[in-house]
């Protein structure tokens, strides 16, 4: 007799989804990601010029008759095996990682449960009770340029009580369902979340504007409600890149996100790894986090972790090459740098503090500098002196 191990309904929304991201950016990413390789012709491709993506959200969306968060893509829709990935496995096949060792797509498609980040973006399967299983997202989708929709309702509960979750369900595209699918042409797939955790499109974009390609080059079309999405500006105080063009660096003093500095994939622009959580691997002051930027080195995002902050210990061990390169680069070419930046804002820190104390201390003990008026005569506007000159 043969048993096959099965997930419940409640680890599925806990473990797999809503305790596993810190944020609702990085579930969204998760799906933004998807959304990308399902664009692309060959698992080993990643080629940013092909992807078409729309995130939208609404108030009262026609289908869930409230808000909805909708993401978009026009790539090829759920084809018989990704249907089988889909809905038949959790995490990557045996077979998968046979084929892609390095993981498919540039490593973005190396964990297998991304897709169940959109629970965690279901503000009802985030409540502490056991009706959170009950609730889960909607998937419409075609893979070929008219016709009828596959319409699968995605719900934690009906993979443990209903043995799994029917996927032959197929609506017109004028039905009542799909409707607002209605002026899509070509294959697509849709994930519609009812109650979504999102309450504006700029909140959206807040939530993902650092987890995008940070170079430009890298971004792909993505539009939030209509709007075309770029990724904030890269540092540019320092600004170095290795002999080989393999490795480079742009860092600055902070941003507003105060994150500090992230090591990036070099091929897709993502951020994998923050220097903080990295601290003790890599040479100061990498990790201060009053510095901030990106450095960007070939080969990382398959190292990932899989709350998607930092690398696994397979990366940074002392036999791994490519570690080794990314160090020499670092301790060489980029921490000297660095450190020249940090001491220079400390010196200006030092400058203006030690300006401001000698202002204060002559305000205390002259008093403040008397008011002086502006008057207008034939040279125009001017500010006579405090004193009248002498005779």
């Amino acid at each position: 007799m043969k048993i096959t191990m099965r997930a419940t309904a409640q680890m599925l929304v806990r473990n797999l989804a809503s305790d596993l991201y810190g944020h609702p950016g990085g579930c969204l990413l998760e799906l933004i990601k998807n959304g990308f390789v399902a664009h692309m012709p060959d698992p080993e491709c990643w080629d940013p010029r092909l992807p078409k993506l729309e995130i939208s959200l609404a108030r009262n969306h026609p289908f869930t008759e409230g808000p909805a968060l909708v993401v978009l893509d026009h790539g090829s829709g759920m084809t018989e095996p990704a249907l089988k990935r889909y809905f038949g496995w959790l995490g990557t096949p045996l077979e998968k990682l046979i084929e892609h060792s390095n993981g498919s797509s540039k490593g973005a498609s190396q964990k297998g449960i991304g897709r169940l980040a959109a629970l965690a973006l279901n503000e009802n399967c985030l409540k502490e009770d056991i009706g959170a299983i009950d609730h889960g997202y909607y998937l419409f989708s075609r893979t070929s340029r008219s016709g009828d929709i596959r319409y699968i309702r995605v719900m934690p509960c009906d993979f443990e009580l209903e043995d799994g979750i029917e996927v032959d369900n197929f609506v017109s595209p004028t039905s009542t369902e799909a409707r607002f699918l209605d002026n899509i042409q070509g294959s697509f797939t849709a994930i519609v979340i009812p109650t979504p955790v999102f309450d504006s499109a700029g909140e959206i974009y807040d939530a993902i504007k650092w987890l995008l390609p940070r170079e430009r080059d890298k971004m792909f079309s993505l539009t939030v409600n209509g709007k075309v999405v770029e990724p904030p500006v890269l540092a540019d105080d320092v600004n170095v890149t290795s002999l080989d063009g393999r490795y480079r660096a742009r860092l600055g003093i902070g941003n507003e996100e105060k994150d500090g500095i992230w090591l990036c994939d070099a091929e897709t622009g993502f951020r994998v790894a923050s220097c903080m959580k990295l601290g003790k691997f890599l040479p100061e002051p990498l990790d201060y986090p009053d510095l901030g930027g990106d450095i960007f080195a070939p080969g990382l995002l398959r190292y990932q972790n899989t709350a998607r902050d930092t690398l696994s210990k397979e990366f940074t061990r002392k036999g791994n090459k490519e570690w080794q390169k990314l160090l020499m680069f670092l301790v060489g070419d980029v921490a000297p740098k660095a450190m020249a930046l940090v001491q220079r804002d400390s010196l200006a820190t030092d400058v203006v503090k030690t300006i401001g104390e000698l202002v204060d201390m002559f305000h205390h003990r002259y008093g403040p500098p008397e008011p002086r008026e502006r008057v207008v005569g034939p040279g125009g506007i001017r500010t006579p002196p405090v004193s009248p000159p002498g005779p």
